[in-house]
């Protein structure tokens, strides 16, 4: 099984969708409607009708859907919004396109564990996991939290714009798809290679070398944050990792411990 941990608020919920004029605080009070279950409210003021802004972007929503479909993974909620419970939760995804069903049925982490990072709050799951008997085998951490840069399938999303086409394909790549390169060459700090679309069949090209289909990744340098088998992590890049096609893993900088890092 594959399994994407999903955080609300940044990836799905980011600044730039609260300006929609579906998640304006007067309209989401007369036309959104409240959840079917009552829940345990955050301590302190809470404006009336916040918790009815619940208007995801809805191309990141697709996005979300694509890779969703395309590795037949299941979601796992790592946000604080699990605090509404599973069946609001299937609700409001179901408001934005995304159906409940695709919940994992252990289907949140433990945002209980008092201090714990939320990589951490995804290695207690992943654990718990192993401990069930379950083979998880790839999973992409979707996440504004930074500390999932420290695990081999995190992507990291900014909260100002949420979930992007460069993320969708770092997820893609952590996951087993997405974007693979091969013939790997270091000149100067800089990473070239030729590209090649994986099993999804999606590619982002956003600057060509001398020919179609060569890229230019930019500066790298070696990290002790770990990527996924066949992964590659860049430096200084809009993606955060890159596929490596199968003849090229033999390539010295793909072998290399910690592989290639994100600021």
């Amino acid at each position: 099984m594959k399994v994407i941990f999903l955080d609300i608020d940044g990836p799905l919920l980011s600044h730039r969708t609260r300006f929609l004029p579906q998640n304006a605080i007067e309209w989401c009070r007369t036309n959104v409607p409240p959840l079917p279950e009552a829940f345990d409210r955050p301590i302190g003021p809470i404006k009336e009708g916040a918790d009815r802004i619940r208007h995801f972007d809805p191309v990141a929503c697709e996005l979300l859907r694509r890779l969703t479909i395309g590795h037949s993974a299941r979601i796992v909620i790592s946000s604080s919004w699990q605090k509404v419970g599973r069946r609001n939760m299937e609700f409001i995804l179901e408001e934005n396109g995304i159906p409940g069903e695709w919940l994992h049925p252990k289907w949140r982490t433990d945002f209980r564990k008092l201090g714990a990072t939320r990589a951490q709050e995804i290695r207690y799951w992943l654990e718990e996991a192993k401990t069930r008997g379950e083979h998880i085998a790839a999973y992409a951490a979707i996440d504004d939290d930074v500390s999932v840069l420290s695990l081999p399938g995190g992507v990291f999303v900014p909260y100002s714009d949420g979930l992007r086409w460069c993320d969708f394909c770092s997820a893609s790549a952590a996951l087993g798809g997405g974007v693979q390169i091969s013939n790997l060459d270091v000149r100067d700090g800089i990473l070239t290679a030729d590209l090649h679309p994986g099993p999804l069949g999606e590619t982002v090209i956003l600057g060509h070398g001398r020919s179609v289909r060569s890229f230019e990744f930019g500066p790298i340098e070696p990290s002790t944050a770990p990527a996924p088998p066949g992964c590659l992590r860049l430096h200084h890049s809009h993606y955060q990792l890159v596929r490596v096609a199968e003849e090229s893993r033999s390539d010295p900088c793909v072998g290399r411990e910690g592989s290639i890092d994100e600021d």
